[in-house]
């Protein structure tokens, strides 16, 4: 049996599956004890759903901005940054922060300026 990488497949993902995974990332995995590696895939993970997905996620509305805001909470690594700055930027474009507009403000805010090169 092949396993396809959920960042491969994303638009292939039957309805409700986005929001699924999603949940279970935010209630399982606490991505800032995880390895630059793997922060990176989680980020990745959230673009590809942010990409393919958006409806879905949009019907998750303030649960998905906390559940990404708490992901991306205190985030260091410059090339993670970028990933998870495309989110948020895509957040808050196509999202209602609601109640969560201060946090994301603060989660993204806190890095600029900003100066990296890859």
């Amino acid at each position: 049996m092949d396993v396809v990488p959920i960042t491969k497949c994303g638009s292939k993902l039957p309805e409700g599956c986005a929001e699924i995974i999603c949940k279970g990332m935010f209630k399982e995995v606490q991505v800032q004890s995880l390895s630059q590696t793997d922060r990176c895939t989680v980020y990745n993970i959230y673009t590809v759903l942010l990409d393919k997905k958006l409806a879905e996620l949009q019907g998750m509305g303030n649960d998905f901005v906390f559940g990404f805001i708490q992901s991306m909470d205190t985030e260091k690594d410059p090339r993670n940054l970028l990933l998870a700055f495309h989110c948020a930027r895509t957040i808050i474009l196509n999202f209602s922060l609601g109640p969560f507009v201060e946090e994301m403000f603060e989660v993204t805010s806190c890095y600029f300026p900003i100066d990296f090169t890859p």
